[in-house]
């Protein structure tokens, strides 16, 4: 039994299994054997095309390109060996549409740059995000820092972290509250010493490590 299938028809049923815009059979010798843009569309391969394909026709995935203007339209075309049961009996040649290349090429260009520019707004965000995140608690330490030195009241720093800012928020938070302890220690005498002072009705004479009067 042999079954067969007429050669333009694979050809047409290869072409539209594929992204090709036509594909064209030749023999050995570069003449047309059947090609889906019609017998008399595609011309026989140059010497020159000829020769660089034998050239490379002993790789496996040789390949061997040219361009070719066809009804006015020009057509990429990649020639390969057609092997059948391990002999080379012709060269198979896909072609692809400048054209359609172009357009294709022209029509991914709008939404890779505006995946780009979605890209780098989502970067430029999270990296600001980041350095917020970083400086914020830095800020908040510098400003507490600066009403300490001020002369305002004393507070802590709202820093709740386990890298080296939150220890030095919490360094800073000990100080604070050492500082304020400190103050008010400072303070309480103070009142104690005025109200000593102030109930004393006789006169106070302050003399210094010699005996000498200072008050």
């Amino acid at each position: 039994v042999i079954a067969a299938m007429h050669v333009d028809s694979l050809l047409a049923t290869m072409a539209s299994r594929s992204q090709a815009a036509g594909i064209t059979l030749y023999d050995r010798s570069g003449s047309v054997i059947s090609s889906t843009f019609g017998a008399d569309g595609v011309p026989a391969m140059s010497l020159e095309l000829l020769n660089e394909y034998e050239a490379g026709s002993d790789t496996a995935d040789a390949a061997v390109f040219s361009k070719l203007l066809i009804e006015g339209d020009e057509y990429q075309f990649a020639y390969v060996p057609l092997v059948i049961r391990g002999s080379t009996v012709g060269v198979l040649a896909p072609a692809l549409s400048r054209a359609a290349v172009t357009e294709t090429t022209n029509s991914a260009v709008g939404p890779i740059m505006l995946l780009i520019v979605m890209l780098s707004t989502v970067i430029i965000a999270a990296g600001v995000a980041i350095a917020r995140f970083i400086t914020r608690p830095i800020e908040e330490l510098a400003l507490i820092a600066q009403e300490i030195s001020s002369g305002g009241r004393m507070r802590s720093a709202n820093i709740a972290s386990d890298n080296e800012i939150g220890q030095l928020a919490a360094s800073f938070n000990h100080m604070t509250r050492y500082l304020t302890e400190l103050y008010g220690k400072v303070q309480a005498e103070a009142y104690q010493r005025a109200a000593i002072v102030e109930s004393i009705a006789d006169g106070i004479v302050v003399l210094d490590d010699f005996g000498t009067v200072q008050t």
